[in-house]
């Protein structure tokens, strides 16, 4: 007997982004609400470029601190073909 867990064919957990809940943070700028929205909802998807990348989001306080290469992770994840690697025109 195994002590194996049944995969149940669950749909993956969905992310709600309110750009709103995240106005507080730039109270004190001098942007307009359209520019704040536009950063926001910007800033929202570079994280899930990240995520995607294969980071994981967490707080802070969940992080361990460790430093990371960021140049170094993104350019692990660039896809490349044998011309961009030997520095042929396409």
């Amino acid at each position: 007997m195994t002590d194996e867990i049944p995969q149940m064919n669950m749909p993956p957990p969905k992310v709600a982004f309110d750009w709103q809940e995240f106005l507080p943070h730039l109270a004190e700028s001098d942007l307009s609400e359209d520019q704040k929205r536009a950063f926001i909802e910007t800033m929202w998807q570079i994280v899930l470029a990240f995520v995607d990348l294969g980071f994981e989001v967490g707080t802070p306080q969940e992080s361990c601190g460790e430093a990371i290469d960021l140049n170094a992770a993104l350019q692990r994840a660039i896809v490349s073909s044998d011309h961009q690697e030997k520095g042929d025109a396409a």
